[in-house]
């Protein structure tokens, strides 16, 4: 390495230190998908996931520590103040799986614990593609699964289907039996939601990659998906979180104007003063 380049580094230190000193850590707020009894056999799959003595044992952890644990309201209140008496963690888990009211929810609800599921309405409306569980079903190496994954992300939601017919021809599977099988109903919804230790944030219709999609389209899934579980949960839906953590610069406005208080990312790190609450960090807890 040369001087120079020491020197840039050096210099990157210290201005991240001042920043850090300028702007405190308030929090983290965590980011789950599942907690199950047996995790997968594709490596990315089972980093959605997490079993219920990890949760309980993440719980426990943050308790000894001495965080606050809060809900999304009380995070947007941390960030628009500032600051905080305690550091806090908030739980969040995305899509929509039906373990978090079968396992998750029984452990929180012992330890009065408040969290958070981003329902992708696709999921209860049983239309959702869980094409990264299909590929597991159907026999694909980490290395292809990998190879998969990079076609998906390059086209969109509508084009799923038929690019499994193309890539497996005359393969006995189903799209609806695995989203039937794996997603919350609407009455798991509603009975989270009324619990007051759940709140049921949006994760779009179709979950797509948002910038992916035209501005008018973006709006569609953000809004659809937040009037349906308005409906089904008979109560305000102001928060949201972006599909695979992808969004670009036409996303945050539309968020503001569908009546968004908060939007998290899928990464980023823990969340300090002068956080942006239509862009707040989360850490992938795996």
């Amino acid at each position: 390495m040369h001087f120079n380049e020491k020197k840039m580094n050096i210099l990157d230190k210290i201005k991240r230190k001042i920043h850090n000193l300028s702007h405190p850590e308030l929090g983290v707020v965590l980011m789950l998908h599942r907690v199950v009894d047996s995790r997968s056999r594709i490596e990315a799959n089972r980093e959605l996931e997490i079993t219920a003595d990890f949760l309980e044992q993440t719980i426990l952890k943050y308790r000894q520590k001495g965080y606050a644990f809060v809900n999304l309201d009380e995070v947007t209140n941390i960030i628009e103040k500032g600051k905080t008496k305690h550091k806090f963690v908030c739980f969040t888990f995305d899509d929509g799986y039906r373990d978090n009211y079968e396992i998750a929810y029984p452990i929180f609800k012992r330890y009065n614990i408040p969290f958070t599921i981003y329902v992708t309405t696709d999921f209860y409306e049983q239309k959702a593609l869980l094409w990264w569980y299909m590929l597991e079903y159907l026999g694909v190496t980490d290395e292809e699964f990998l190879a998969y994954r990079k076609k998906i992300f390059d086209i969109k939601t509508s084009e799923i289907e038929s690019a499994f017919r193309e890539w497996f021809p005359g393969r006995n599977y189903s799209f609806a039996d695995m989203v039937n099988k794996m997603s919350l109903t609407v009455a798991q919804i509603k009975e989270l939601s009324d619990s007051g230790l759940c709140c049921i944030g949006s994760h779009t219709v179709t979950h797509p990659r948002l910038d992916k999609l035209t501005p008018e389209e973006q709006r569609d899934e953000i809004s659809t998906s937040k009037h349906k579980l308005e409906a089904v949960v008979g109560k305000q839906v102001e928060h949201f979180a972006f599909p695979y953590g992808c969004y670009n610069t036409a996303t945050v406005p539309i968020l503001a104007e569908c009546g968004y208080k908060t939007a998290v990312r899928a990464y980023g790190g823990i969340v300090r003063k002068g956080a942006e609450l239509l862009q707040i960090n989360r850490v992938f807890l795996r």
